[in-house]
């Protein structure tokens, strides 16, 4: 009979019986967990404040084509020129359904890099899934969740006064900030050495 040895997901390695997997499924839970300790949050000037003394919604928020960032406004909003032309979608969040066909037309533009345009209103809602995991198709999915990333994770938000960006405003928070030109702030960030700490 061929030596066989049982994987273990708590160690990565392999044992060669049930009991040493037990054994180092009880060294894992007896480990005090390692979670990430919250990162500081420093006295930064946020990108909404950089807002108000840059025009931060050509360069910044654009990016190149490549990026294929999109754009959020209102269901009024008027739509800025970078994104004219591109396809645009009216886009309820309280109105999502399971298997809305437009979590499969948002992938293939985002796998396709081709901006959109989102005129959007109503707030998410959270999806529950009731079934049991085990009647559930392998292919399943909240696609009102995925709806709700594809839209929000790459995209301007121009809904309020002042453009916003989530990369931006998250990478402020983390302790980045703009150059200075004599003695105002800038926003641009492109060409700045990200990961530096000011």
């Amino acid at each position: 009979m061929a030596d066989r040895r049982i994987a273990c997901v708590y160690c990565g390695g392999d044992h060669d019986n049930a009991a040493d997997v037990r054994a180092c499924w009880d060294r894992s839970r007896a480990a005090p967990a390692t979670l990430p300790l919250p990162l500081p949050q420093p006295a930064r000037p946020s990108a909404v404040e950089c807002a108000e003394t840059t025009d931060i919604s050509t360069n910044l928020h654009t990016g190149p084509d490549a990026l294929a960032r999109n754009v959020v406004v209102g269901v009024d909003g008027t739509v800025p020129q970078p994104w004219e032309g591109y396809e645009s979608f009216a886009v309820d969040f309280g109105a999502l359904t399971p298997g809305d066909r437009l979590a499969d037309r948002l992938l293939e533009l985002a796998h396709a890099r081709t901006r959109a345009v989102f005129r959007v209103e109503g707030a998410p809602a959270n999806f529950v899934e009731r079934r049991p995991p085990w009647q559930l198709a392998p292919g399943f999915r909240f696609d009102g969740e995925l709806i709700h990333h594809l839209v929000n994770t790459n995209s301007v938000d121009l809904r309020g006064d002042n453009p916003r960006f989530a990369p931006a405003e998250m990478a402020v928070a983390l302790g980045l900030a703009g150059r200075t030109a004599g003695g105002s702030r800038s926003c641009d960030w492109q060409g700045f050495p990200f990961g530096r700490r000011h």
